[in-house]
Formats: structure tokens, C-alpha cells, sequence
């Protein structure tokens, strides 16, 4: 479901099957190099931000777009709270609209 969600979502094949094989298109390593990126600066951005409050417990609450928050964010917020146990996560996933309005309330 997540290869055929960013399929689309990008409107290009990602992986071609060889046999029993599976190997990424061209696309498909592109894609797979800018997710490794936005996942090692998403990272890094939450150990900065962890060192400068020295963040111990509290509530975190995340505001992304759907592609974002659906594929990337998983694996970067479980990481996050095996890091920071006692900090409350939430996610908000909206569009861009959705998610500007939200900071701009102080909802996010």
C-alpha cells in the first residue's frame, strides 16, 4: 500500500518486478534518496530541538501533509518516543491550508 500511495502520489513507477525480485526504477532511487534525507534531517531537527529545551516529558503535536505523515513520519516519531518515552506525541495530518491555519491559531 505505501509504494502504490507514493505511486501515485508522484504519478511515476517506483519498483519493477524481475521474477521474484523486486528493484527500484529510476524514480523509485530518487525518491528513496530524498526520503532517506527528509528521515536523517527530521532526526536531526528533533535531537536540536531536544538539546536546546533539553526536552524530558511534555506533549509534542506534529502538523504534516498526509504524504508526510502517512509514509515518513511513522518511522521518525517511533524513534523519537523509544528516544523520549515520556513525551506525548500527536500527529495532525491535513493539508497545507489545514496545517498553516493551525499555527497560526497555536493549535500546532
Amino acid at each position: 500500500m505505501h509504494v502504490k500511495g507514493l505511486e501515485q502520489f508522484y504519478s511515476a513507477k517506483l519498483l519493477e518486478r524481475h521474477g521474484r525480485r523486486l528493484r527500484p526504477t529510476e524514480a523509485g532511487d530518487l525518491v528513496a534518496g530524498y526520503t532517506r534525507r527528509i528521515l536523517g534531517l527530521t532526526d536531526e531537527l528533533a535531537r536540536a530541538v531536544a538539546d536546546l529545551e533539553g526536552l524530558r516529558a511534555g506533549r509534542l503535536t506534529i502538523g504534516a501533509s498526509s504524504t508526510v505523515g502517512e509514509q515518513l513520519l511513522p518511522a521518525v516519531l517511533g524513534r523519537f518516543h523509544r528516544a523520549y518515552p515520556s513525551v506525548a506525541l500527536s500527529l495532525r495530518i491535513g493539508n497545507t491550508g489545514e496545517i498553516t491555519s493551525d499555527v497560526v491559531e497555536r493549535v500546532l
